[in-house]
């Protein structure tokens, strides 16, 4: 069902902008743009720099609200205020611009906070808490002020109803809330999900800060609307109600939404121009004028970390930049054709040469000179949807950008010269050209699929410069209702003709692009393979890993020729992959941007489990953060001597077993079926006598139809097998492993004794490395972080010889002096961390439901002393 809410998601959210740009037009129907842009240009100075100083205080009391949240989740923070609000003024800034969504300002502050070593789990607490504070502020002043001083919302929902219902139903939250905190209530549960409740101290700031930015965003719509023309509290009754129907529509800043509900219920304002021209100021200055702070702030973060991090000469804009230089590069664009929308349908008109037409009265000049607007037209929009393509590195993308953007300038100045437009050129012009490195993805920018969030987005700026258009020519193409009127008048270029004409292009491509995706979807074949070519694939390659891939309960994403691929599968919201794509190295950064499109059409959130550093570079370029959870161990066969060092012990070991009887034999596939039985009650046996927890999609479980296809070691005591494991050697004889070992209870060590002759005869076939897994460098200080780690890393190999001790697993492979190799998770740096925990847990428990369940009711538990 998840995976199908966003096509009722998407389009719903553009309904109600549509529904509010047509509600506002209705209530603006007797004012001229020209009295609104004067009135806004009217505005007095020190009512700017008011509101302007007021903005920034209002994003410094939200940087309070993250130091509150630090003492509530416990953490021992060690970041510099200035560091905490810097880190929220970017988020907060971004969050605000996309509806409050934690999406966008989660995993920017995540990024930020991980530079100062908090923890994932760490900063979805503090979102959350700060998300709350929010709230907590609308209910103090909603409760007061909507019950005791009510506003009617009948032009809003048209028909007869109070916000006093609103605000007895906010004072009975807020006092259950003040309640539970005052009682010390730890936990709660709800919805299978354990909350504690902070103190009446942590409380009681909650309420101060969270009162005191709504109360400063009101004053700063109070301060630039005319003066004298409505008391305050008016204004905050009106502001709270359009805040809380701007937050619920979930429209990107409430855009549209906001000001149509300040015209409808601020009395007479939708016939005074001044209160329009107010509501456009607080627009800039409340939401793009910390915006545009916010995105200069974060492009210049990025390149500090990065110099910080090489600490040598670099070229700022080279490939190993940050991916969120490529999200800024992304939003730019998709901002500059958003202005030159507007400004193609604003009533400029192209020179025409008189001359021309009377020597050539029979060429339709009109047409001519309009056929610039086209392009013009063709060009804006074509910005919007090439900068999907851009965000996914394609190369075609960033050449057809420039020229589209340099044509477009070409073509403005043929108009009439826009500075705006002039610094967003000169500006994205010279990132495009410094940054040639980070679009290396040969595709074609037709097929990039558009998601429904991408289109609607574009959907909805063509809505809000149609009704731009409408508005400003409105008396002229009503003037045009009769067809007759409208065919004879088109070809002119008069403002009125050039709007519909621009609107009419903007129209068509937009349709167009819908019936390519629709075709495009319809026409579009994935490859087909089999499991004979998945096999193919894994028998050339040379690293173990691969085998696993070839459990039963996976799923492929395979390479165009047939030569690589992505082992995953599917659990919740998560496309978890198991390692690096297998296969040619060539197919594998390509593979990877694939997987990425792949979680996107099917609403799901790509994570990769145990890579190695060789694509980290990649996973950051798919906005995925890479970082180490512990360390494989691979034995260097050629450097291996049984007779150094701890090594001895095993050799030791080895002289003591074949003299009690055992004896170590490796034997084909072809003889499995032959011990299938024996092997099925030795693993019972063994999974009876040991703490094994049955897992699926690791290969740690016994399962027939995956190891029947490799050799397998045997133990013999006095000719009788009492332990196997599956023997794997991958391609070249560069590596190989054991796994899914099993043993019968036996008073000596038959578990180092396999592993050590299976290095042994791993040595003999002249394989280069023996690799014994992963195993988690976390050393376990008992805070909810390791926990974290702790649950994955115990799926790793030979966890379950050692009771899913750590120390005892990584004591074990150390005696063998192996070389130790980082590998890493590459995960999305947000909010969906935690998601993905309980995502993997629930895909490797056979038991999902049950394991989900403790999963949540375990995570979502504070530490005693987090609200002290």
């Amino acid at each position: 069902m998840k995976r199908y809410l966003k096509f009722i998601i998407a389009p719903l959210g553009l309904l109600i902008f549509v529904i509010a740009i047509i509600l506002l037009h209705n209530q603006l129907k007797n004012l001229n743009y020209k009295d609104i842009a004067n009135a806004f240009s009217s505005i007095a100075s020190i009512k700017i720099y008011a509101a302007l100083f007021l903005a920034l205080f209002y994003y410094f009391l939200l940087g309070c609200y993250d130091v509150v949240a630090f003492r509530y989740v416990g953490q021992k923070n060690t970041m510099k205020f200035s560091d905490i609000l810097l880190s929220c003024f970017i988020s907060n800034a971004l969050g605000n611009n996309t509806g409050y969504s934690m999406l966008f300002g989660g995993s920017i502050r995540y990024r930020l906070y991980s530079i100062h070593n908090i923890s994932m789990l760490d900063v979805t607490k503090v979102l959350f808490f700060s998300s709350a504070t929010i709230w907590l502020g609308l209910l103090v002043i909603g409760s007061f002020v909507f019950t005791f001083s009510p506003a009617q919302l009948d032009g809003v929902l048209n028909f007869n109803f109070s916000t006093k219902a609103i605000g007895i139903f906010f004072i009975l939250i807020l006092a259950v809330y003040l309640i539970l905190c005052s009682l010390h209530f730890k936990k709660i549960n709800l919805f299978n999900k354990t909350f504690s409740f902070p103190n009446l101290q942590i409380a009681f700031w909650q309420i101060f800060l969270s009162v005191s930015d709504w109360l400063i965003a009101s004053v700063i719509l109070y301060i630039l609307m005319p003066s004298g023309e409505f008391t305050y509290l008016m204004l905050l009754k009106v502001f709270l109600a359009a805040q809380l129907l701007a937050i619920i529509s979930q429209v990107p800043g409430g855009m549209g939404v906001f000001e149509t509900t300040i015209a409808l219920l601020l009395p007479s304002s939708a016939s005074n121009p001044a209160v329009i021209g107010g509501l456009l100021a607080y627009r800039a200055i409340f939401y793009f004028f910390p915006l545009s702070i916010a995105l200069l702030l974060l492009c210049a973060f990025e390149i500090s970390q990065f110099i910080k991090k090489t600490k040598t000469s670099v070229k700022v804009f080279g490939k190993t930049l940050s991916a969120l230089s490529v999200q800024f590069i992304t939003i730019l664009s998709f901002i500059y054709g958003t202005v030159l929308m507007f400004y193609s349908i604003s009533p400029s008109t192209l020179s025409q040469s008189n001359l021309l037409q009377k020597t050539f009265h029979f060429v339709p000049w009109a047409w001519v000179f309009d056929f610039p607007r086209f392009l013009l037209s063709a060009s804006a929009i074509a910005l919007l949807f090439i900068s999907k393509a851009l965000q996914f590195r394609v190369k075609s993308a960033r050449s057809a950008a420039l020229f589209l953007m340099t044509f477009s300038i070409i073509v403005t100045f043929n108009y009439s010269f826009n500075i705006l437009i002039f610094i967003l050129f000169a500006f994205l012009f010279v990132l495009f050209i410094l940054s040639k490195k980070y679009f290396y993805r040969e595709k074609s920018i037709f097929a990039v699929s558009l998601n429904m969030w991408w289109f609607s987005t574009v959907c909805g700026v063509f809505a809000l410069s149609l009704w731009v258009g409408f508005f400003i020519n409105r008396y002229d193409v009503f003037y045009w209702i009769h067809i007759s009127q409208f065919l004879s008048d088109i070809p002119l270029s008069v403002p009125a003709s050039n709007f519909l004409k621009t609107a009419l292009y903007f129209a068509f491509i937009i349709l167009a692009v819908l019936i390519e995706q629709i075709l495009k979807k319809i026409t579009t074949r994935e490859v087909k393979f089999s499991r004979e070519d998945i096999k193919t694939i894994i028998y050339k390659c040379k690293y173990t890993y691969a085998f696993s891939a070839l459990l039963k309960d996976k799923r492929y994403i395979v390479s165009d020729t047939k030569d690589a691929f992505i082992a995953f599968a599917r659990s919740g919201d998560s496309l978890i992959a198991l390692g690096d794509p297998i296969g040619n190295p060539e197919r594998k950064p390509e593979l990877i941007w694939r997987f990425k499109e792949f979680a996107e059409k099917t609403s799901a959130k790509p994570f990769f489990l145990g890579v190695d550093r060789k694509y980290l570079q990649i996973y950051n370029d798919v906005n995925l953060e890479a970082f180490t959870i512990g360390q494989e161990a691979k034995i260097n066969l050629k450097s291996f001597n049984k007779d150094l060092g701890s090594i001895r012990k095993f050799s030791l070991l080895e002289k003591e077993l074949e003299q009690d009887g055992f004896e170590y034999e490796i034997l084909p596939p072809s003889d499995f079926d032959k011990y299938s039985t024996l092997f099925s009650n030795i693993d019972a046996d063994w999974k009876q006598n040991t703490g094994y927890v049955e897992m699926d999609f690791i290969p740690s479980q016994y399962d027939p139809s995956y190891m029947k296809h490799f050799n397998f070691a045997v133990v013999k005591k006095d000719g009788i097998i009492i332990a196997f494991a599956s023997f794997l050697t991958s391609a070249y004889n560069y590596e190989a492993m054991c796994c899914a070992v099993r043993y019968r209870r036996h008073e000596k060590d038959i578990f180092s004794y396999l592993i050590f002759k299976s290095v042994l005869a791993a040595r003999e076939k002249n394989c280069k490395f023996f690799d014994l897994g992963f195993t988690c460098n976390q050393q376990g200080n008992g805070s909810t972080k390791d926990a974290i780690f702790e649950t994955l890393t115990k799926t790793f190999m030979f966890a379950e010889h050692f009771n899913y001790d750590n120390n005892l697993l990584r004591k074990f492979k150390s005696e063998f002096q192996p070389l130790w190799c980082d590998i890493y998770i590459a995960i999305l740096p947000d909010q969906y961390n935690y998601s993905f925990i309980e995502d993997f847990i629930s895909l490797i428990s056979p038991n999902k439901f049950e394991v989900r369940k403790n999963f949540l009711r375990r995570f979502f538990i504070e530490e005693k002393n987090n609200s002290k």
